[in-house]
């Protein structure tokens, strides 16, 4: 049968749309891939930047922790020494006694006299009093060279089982007690604590490692009055991991406990 000239013809409109989609359907540029790659590259690059700055600061901030709790133990127990200490005299020298000692081997010999308990020395009193009038003591000592303190230290000598002699009187032990920054063999710093008898060294030991150098200050009150306080400050450097190096300071003082008017 012939199809009536009417007829309308039937026609698949599903299979024109299908055709069309195919055509709008295409793949990315080469100039759009590139910019997705630049912008990802940069993306990740300054992530990598941030986490390793991230990582640089925590180095950094360690290894400063670590320093300043090695610089407070160390400061405690030179604190301890000084506190026990008191106002001696031995071989016509005043202690406890001051010295700059630039770091070094045991033989390296004393520089200037920063104080004594010689009040007759009017010059070294006054220097003491202009030289606290600068400021923050860890800004002010900073370039000041490594010092050394040497002090005497109260010991039962008679076996009675206190440091006091038949009279009450304090009995003070023959060793001079230093503290003072020593280099090793590779140049690396300690703090020495040594114990001097008739000029030789009888009994010496490490306090603690990194101790680039240390100060210490007298503090007057009052001009009729022997000092009684001293002040400490360690400075401590070292390396982290990566090599850079890394510096701090840690101070403390203290009262001499032995101390009386003049």
């Amino acid at each position: 049968m012939r199809a009536h000239p009417m007829s309308p013809k039937i026609r698949s409109g599903h299979s024109g749309r299908s055709g069309a989609a195919s055509r709008r359907v295409r793949g990315h540029t080469l100039v759009e891939t590139m910019i997705v790659l630049v912008t990802m590259t940069v993306v990740l690059g300054g992530t990598m930047l941030l986490l390793g700055s991230t990582r640089k600061a925590w180095r950094l901030a360690d290894t400063e922790s670590r320093l300043q709790e090695s610089g407070r133990r160390i400061l405690q127990t030179v604190l301890a020494d000084v506190r026990r200490s008191g106002l001696t005299t031995s071989g016509g020298v005043n202690f406890p006694a001051i010295w700059e000692r630039p770091r070094g081997g045991y033989s390296t010999p004393r520089a200037n006299l920063v104080a004594t308990m010689n009040y007759a020395d009017a010059a070294l009193v006054n220097d003491v009093y202009a030289y606290q009038g600068f400021g923050d003591r860890i800004l002010r000592n900073e370039t000041r060279v490594s010092d050394e303190i040497v002090l005497q230290l109260p010991v039962d000598l008679d076996g009675d089982g206190t440091p006091l002699d038949a009279n009450g009187d304090l009995e003070w032990g023959p060793e001079l007690v230093s503290y003072r920054v020593v280099e090793d063999a590779e140049g690396r710093p300690w703090l020495f604590r040594t114990m001097e008898l008739g000029g030789a060294i009888v009994d010496e030991r490490i306090v603690g490692p990194s101790v680039a150098s240390i100060t210490f200050d007298v503090v007057f009150n009052d001009r009729s009055l022997r000092f009684g306080e001293v002040a400490v400050t360690i400075y401590l450097e070292d390396v982290d991991a990566r090599g850079q190096r890394v510096a701090t300071a840690v101070e403390g003082a203290v009262s001499l406990r032995n101390t009386r008017e003049l």
